[in-house]
């Protein structure tokens, strides 16, 4: 028994240094409020969590950084629960992460979202972006966090 014990310890230990070392961490002084694969049996449909959730206690105003290189693959404006919200891709790691309740884009994505915004006003937009076309940097100022309800989760990890 003890044995299995060792062996379950080394293995989580291992697990967990692969797994901390293969993205930065989106908020500094955060941490994880669900893991992958919890089971969530919240709403219609029971299902099993596909993401990382990361917690912003909700504070309003903070910046939040890459988790790794990669490119923006769409933005949702105004969407009805994730509020203004970022997709990024990541090629070397083949994840997206996805940054949510916004009330701040950086760089190029911010004009873009501000053109769409006075276009369209405060109604949902979704904006894909063309492949490599609006590059991020890890650890790069990527969003500022807006109002951030106590029960939501402003960061996630996906697939």
């Amino acid at each position: 028994m003890k044995y299995h014990l060792i062996v379950i310890f080394l293995f989580a230990l291992f697990f967990t240094q692969i797994f901390s070392q293969l993205f930065q961490i989106p908020v500094e002084n955060t941490y994880i409020t669900s893991s992958f694969g919890e089971y969530r049996d919240t709403g219609d449909k029971p299902h099993f969590h596909t993401g990382i959730d990361f917690s912003s206690f909700s504070k309003e105003g903070l910046p939040v950084k890459s988790i790794e290189n990669g490119y923006v693959y769409k933005i949702w404006l105004n969407e009805p629960i994730y509020g203004n919200t970022i997709f990024i891709y990541h090629p070397s790691i083949n994840k997206i992460s996805v940054y949510a309740h916004l009330s701040s884009f950086n760089n190029i994505v911010k004009t873009i979202a501000a053109s769409v915004k006075n276009e369209f006003g405060n109604s949902f937009a979704e904006i894909i972006f063309p492949e490599k076309e609006v590059l991020v940097e890890k650890k790069k100022l990527l969003v500022i966090l807006g109002r951030v309800e106590k029960h939501r989760c402003p960061i996630y990890i996906l697939k």
